[in-house]
């Protein structure tokens, strides 16, 4: 969507074909892919999405995911790509080139006197006050996570706490990914508070069409 409305140029798209799509499990943490396309899929039964291992163990993550986007695009979506999305506002997405610091830096601040009703109230800097998308991240941050990242010779994990950043006076940085980093798994400790984890998302109403 950034792509073709020239939000983002790409000079090289990759795409990742891979076995990294399954839910490895172990007695003190869980391995949740990248890849893996099912964890946002609501099953056939209605309930939340996911494999069950997963909704038994960390119900708030299954929950949370009910409400990434569309059914159509939880049918395509990846744990990792969910967690990657761009911290944005709607004027990151203008299509009539309003000014946005973090689009186009030094090109201006939009949200300051504009449209500002849905911005961050925590963690926002006099360049922006976009939120990130993902329901699913907080998530994860609140469970203890962290990601398992393999870069150039070496692997290493970052606490999910630490793997978004705020924007600062450059607001265009949305993680600590380097150059060549690969998301290999989201390490989700197991623990009671998983188990007895519950979502429940405060909003205008369920649909606005």
């Amino acid at each position: 969507m950034k792509v073709t409305k020239g939000i983002t140029i790409c000079a090289l798209v990759i795409e990742l074909i891979c076995s990294f799509t399954e839910v490895a499990r172990g007695q003190q943490a869980s391995l949740l892919q990248p890849l893996a396309q099912g964890m946002i899929t609501e099953s056939s039964q209605g309930s939340a999405p996911g494999p069950p291992e997963v909704r038994r163990r960390f119900p708030v993550i299954a929950e949370s995911l009910l409400f990434a986007a569309s059914g159509r695009l939880r049918n395509m979506a990846t744990m990792g790509g969910n967690i990657m999305q761009r911290t944005r506002c709607a004027y990151f997405r203008d299509e009539d080139g309003l000014p946005c610091y973090k689009r186009q830096p030094g090109s201006g601040w939009s949200a300051l006197h504009g449209l500002n009703r849905n911005h961050a109230i925590f963690g926002w800097s006099d360049d922006c006050v976009a939120t990130n998308p993902s329901d699913v991240a907080l998530r994860i941050a609140a469970l203890d996570a962290n990601v398992i990242v393999r870069g150039r010779g070496r692997e290493r994990s970052i606490p999910f706490t630490e793997f978004h950043v705020l924007p600062g006076n450059t607001p265009k940085p949305d993680n600590v990914l380097e150059r060549s980093d690969l998301i290999l798994a989201i390490e989700v400790p197991t623990r009671i508070e998983g188990r007895t984890s519950y979502y429940l998302k405060v909003r205008d109403r369920q649909s606005l069409q």
